[in-house]
């Protein structure tokens, strides 16, 4: 019973986190309709209930994706989150008026056969964030900052396609560092929340996340930077979710199925992010916009 809620509290996250992208990214271009800037902007934006139905989305995929977590494991909600950019084109088609674009559709298809064979063959299990002793949480740690490490020092010295494809795979890392220490800090039960170290650093491995993200953005198209987002977040959180809480996950034959479903996600996750309604700029006057990056 705890895998069907898990899965569907999972699944509502993620449209959740659609229908914020949508309505965020709604409220930004009536806003910039407006003339307006700085300041003045962001109290428009504040009156704006478009803009507060995002953030109330936003809100509502927080604490779904916390209450998926609380009743599954890490691997298992990680990738269904997936599911949140084939919902955000999907939803964005709608706002927009325009029809979803017809090679759209089999990329959306093979994303989400991918991500239900993905699970089905590894069918994760088990796992105890509350049993993860300080050693393993030490070496995980530096096992993350390390990869951050690298992946900043390669950014750094790439030209401006490859530091946005670096820096979108160290936003999806941090997301799924995020994931994983929320999953540990729900492990103690909500009363206990705020009691546990591992609340704190989910908060700042998330604000890391979104700095990541924000950069990533600024140095290069959201094509280059989304595919980096989308397949290392699930992929890091299933490696930390089985290295840390020592999440089950079936191999041998199986494997040949998690590989072919990890290839349609990819394949999937690369043909979305080159959708029209991704690059498209709406007009302002009709109150449509395109889908702002999504991750996490």
């Amino acid at each position: 019973m705890g895998v069907v809620v898990s899965v569907v509290l999972a699944l509502l996250a993620a449209i959740s986190n659609a229908v914020a992208s949508v309505l965020q990214r709604l409220a930004n271009v009536q806003e910039a309709g407006t003339g307006s800037g700085g300041v003045r902007s962001l109290l428009h934006l504040l009156r704006n209930p478009i803009w507060l139905g995002g953030f109330a989305a936003v809100l509502a995929s927080f604490g779904l994706q916390a209450g998926a977590l609380d009743h599954g494991e890490v691997s298992l909600v990680q990738p269904l989150l997936l599911l949140e950019l084939p919902i955000t084109l999907v939803l964005a088609s709608r706002v927009l008026g325009r029809s979803l674009p017809r090679g759209d559709w089999p990329a959306i298809a093979a994303m989400t056969a991918g991500v239900a064979l993905l699970l089905f063959c590894l069918s994760p299990r088990g796992g105890k964030p509350v049993e993860v002793d300080g050693e393993a949480w030490s070496a995980g740690a530096v096992a993350v900052c390390v990869v951050l490490f690298l992946l900043l020092i390669a950014a750094a010295r790439a030209a401006a396609t490859g530091r946005a494809a670096l820096l979108g795979v160290a936003s999806g890392v941090s997301f799924a560092a995020t994931a994983v220490l929320m999953a540990a800090a729900l492990a103690h039960g909500l009363d206990h929340l705020f009691q546990q170290w591992q609340t704190y650093c989910m908060a700042l491995a998330g604000l890391t996340a979104m700095v990541l993200l924000q950069e990533a953005l600024r140095a290069g198209p959201l094509l280059v930077v989304q595919p980096g987002v989308t397949l290392s977040d699930p992929a890091v959180a299933i490696l930390l979710g089985v290295a840390l809480f020592g999440e089950q996950a079936r191999g041998g034959p199986w494997l040949i199925g998690e590989v072919a479903g990890a290839a349609g996600v990819a394949w999937g996750t690369w043909r979305l992010s080159r959708s029209p309604l991704l690059e498209a700029e709406p007009d302002a006057t009709r109150g449509a916009a395109a889908p702002a990056p999504t991750g996490g």
